[in-house]
């Protein structure tokens, strides 16, 4: 466990929230964006319970949602609410709302196993309507 000097997003010392699992960027260039976004709660959850006795934990958590819903927001700012700034807002919002709150780490895992059940129905959905546009155009060419 490494203890940042200072954090660039927030300029608070508290634990690397860099140190997550590291994936295959061709890999995830074929992951939807519900996929990646269970990725990272998946990552998530794992680095709270690996250092839950860490003192700066919830400081980098907090951080690391904050810098999300950042970053989401800034990659369409000519958007308004797109679709992906909404999906960060709910579920790192949600996340620092628990945290603030001070729950239990039961009710943190139990929020971030709801949030991976409604991401991945979304997902479904997605490829369900991506199957019909193509069967119907597989037909058209028919």
């Amino acid at each position: 466990m490494r203890v940042l000097e200072k954090c660039f997003f927030c300029g608070k010392k508290h634990i690397d929230y860099g140190t997550r699992t590291p994936y295959d960027i061709e890999k995830l260039a074929q992951k939807t964006s519900y996929e990646l976004l269970m990725l990272i709660l998946h990552d998530m959850k794992k680095f709270i319970h690996e250092n839950k006795e860490t003192p700066t934990l919830w400081t980098a958590v907090i951080c690391f949602c904050k810098f999300s819903i950042f970053e989401a927001d800034d990659a369409c700012p000519d958007c308004g609410d797109n679709h992906r700034s909404q999906l960060h807002h709910e579920v790192f919002g949600g996340m620092l709302k628990l945290i603030d709150n001070n729950v239990s780490l039961n009710a943190i895992d139990e929020f971030l196993e709801r949030i991976q059940k409604k991401l991945w129905s979304e997902h479904e959905k997605i490829l369900e309507k991506v199957n019909l546009e193509t069967i119907q155009k597989f037909k058209r060419e028919l």
